[in-house]
């Protein structure tokens, strides 16, 4: 619960500076520390989103077991 408060509270913080700030060094370097921050996350979903959804892939054969998709049929 602390650690979630302290993220909720640097968060405000940061934003607030990015915001507000006056030293355009460091609200770039926030912003670019922002942005991948962002990033990388995203390509770890993308990448679980393909396995999930492939045609091979865990949607289907969870379809395939309570037969609903005959996975010979699935669309690519």
């Amino acid at each position: 619960m602390a650690c979630t408060l302290l993220i909720g509270l640097f968060s405000v913080l940061i934003g607030g500076y990015l915001t507000l700030g006056e030293n355009p060094r460091w609200v770039a370097l926030l912003r670019w520390v922002y942005r991948w921050l962002l990033f990388i996350p995203f390509i770890f979903t993308v990448q679980i989103l393909r396995t999930f959804l492939a045609k091979n892939g865990w949607l289907n054969g969870a379809l395939y077991m309570v037969v609903i998709v005959d996975i010979a049929r699935a669309s690519n």
